[in-house]
């Protein structure tokens, strides 16, 4: 993986507040979006995730996929859309 896509993967949860988790994520070859969204509660909590965490993660993944985000998205299109949504909120 580029280092373009993991920065972008990485600036994108911390936009969604998901810093805690990012080592339990990265220690289980979960390193893009790609990977993420396709992510079950399940699988969070095989990662060791707890239920707040898990919740913040799904939620994440189902406002990416909704705003049609994805590894090749740009770091200033994901601030853009995170931005709109806290505004909207």
């Amino acid at each position: 993986m580029s280092a373009f896509h993991e920065d972008c993967f990485f600036e994108t949860l911390k936009l969604y507040e998901l810093e805690k988790v990012i080592d339990k994520l990265t220690n289980n070859d979960v390193d893009c979006l790609e990977t993420f969204c396709s992510l079950t509660e399940s699988d969070f909590e095989e990662f060791g995730l707890n239920t707040g965490q898990r919740k913040k993660c799904l939620s994440a993944a189902l406002r990416i996929k909704d705003k049609g985000l994805t590894p090749t998205s740009s770091t200033v299109d994901l601030k853009k859309a995170v931005h709109a949504e806290k505004t909207t909120s």
